[in-house]
């Protein structure tokens, strides 16, 4: 059910024009990699270290919210959660080998990651705390 839900409410950005390709030639493993490398950049972009990945890079994300902006540490700890999980178990799985995935998850899947990397995108920009839970 939830599954569902997710996938019908993806939105491609206009930034990510590949993604509908890949979805059309149902190479949804590959979809989900291409969301996992954007979050990653925009992490990378908003702490500007260009060395740290993954769970590393998460930390230093936190890390930076916690200097620059004023973030509750209630916050801090959700938003430090949904990143690691989403690194441990949407990233880093695709990251690493093939998964054979059915369109509906791998919506799912991509409209989760996508909301991630609009709030990261939104403190790059400076705004402080995204509007999304």
């Amino acid at each position: 059910m939830v599954t569902q839900e997710l996938a019908e409410h993806l939105e491609i950005p206009p930034s990510m024009p590949d993604l509908k390709k890949l979805l059309d030639n149902e190479l949804y493993d590959h979809a989900v990699r291409e969301v996992g490398i954007a979050v990653e950049e925009e992490l990378r972009l908003v702490v500007g270290n260009d060395c740290e990945f993954g769970q590393r890079l998460v930390g230093e994300f936190i890390k930076h919210l916690d200097e620059e902006f004023f973030v509750y540490n209630t916050f801090l700890k959700i938003y430090r959660l949904r990143l690691r999980t989403f690194f441990k178990f949407t990233r880093n799985p695709h990251a690493h080998r093939k998964i054979t995935l059915a369109r509906p998850h791998a919506l799912a899947l991509m409209t989760h990651a996508l909301g991630l990397l609009s709030d990261i995108q939104e403190f790059r920009r400076g705004k402080g705390e995204p509007v999304r839970s």
